[in-house]
């Protein structure tokens, strides 16, 4: 009886731990980002987010094109590119096979964004590029 009430605690908890990033972590990134001058305007994927400095949560499930802007100055342009949490595909791994990185990697909660943290230095538009 101890043996079967000890299996059916171990399939619990296996079953709770599954997907652990989808379950436990968020499916948002935070984003800082920064410029020289500040006060630029921000635009993700063609919306206005604000000027800089500017702190943003947007959806780790999917690449962000980013659009840094100021009258006089040449626009900067910044990719934020979805990366896989590692640490979340391993604890998956141990805890469940492979079941719950299949769920996490279908999940946004299963990505964070990268860089973290964008800083600019714009260029005045009427100097020359190197």
């Amino acid at each position: 009886m101890k043996k079967l009430l000890f299996l059916f605690a171990v399939v619990v908890c296996c079953t709770c731990l599954t997907s652990c990033a989808t379950l436990f972590d968020d499916d948002t990134s935070g984003i800082v980002i920064n410029s020289d001058p500040a006060g630029a305007v921000v635009k993700v994927d063609g919306y206005p987010m604000g000027k800089t400095p500017v702190a943003l949560n947007l959806d780790s499930g999917t690449s962000h094109t980013v659009e840094i802007s100021k009258e006089g100055y040449r626009s900067e342009f910044v990719t934020l590119k979805k990366s896989v949490k590692w640490g979340w595909q391993v604890l998956d791994v141990v805890t469940t096979g492979f079941v719950g990185n299949i769920v996490d990697l279908v999940s946004p909660n299963g990505y964070k964004l990268k860089p973290e943290k964008v800083f600019v230095s714009l260029t005045e538009e009427n100097q020359p590029t190197l």
